[in-house]
């Protein structure tokens, strides 16, 4: 058997995103993990829906007491 690069895998030239291309980008949301019973998510998000919120947005409402 010769010894043949071979193509399969790894790291190629040129690949990938740019080198900067997210520098100084912030994202101003976290992600948190919540587990509900089910009839209790879709409780909430049938009263998020009604308010005109995000589940997201109903819930931190709701949490922060607004």
């Amino acid at each position: 058997m010769s010894e043949e690069k071979k193509t399969k895998g790894g790291k190629r030239p040129g690949a990938g995103r740019p080198k900067g291309s997210c520098t100084g980008i912030k994202h101003p949301y976290k992600k948190v993990t919540l587990a509900f019973a089910e009839e209790d998510y879709i409780a909430m998000k049938r009263l998020a829906e009604k308010s005109g919120k995000t589940f997201s947005r109903f819930v931190a409402d709701k949490v922060l007491g607004r």
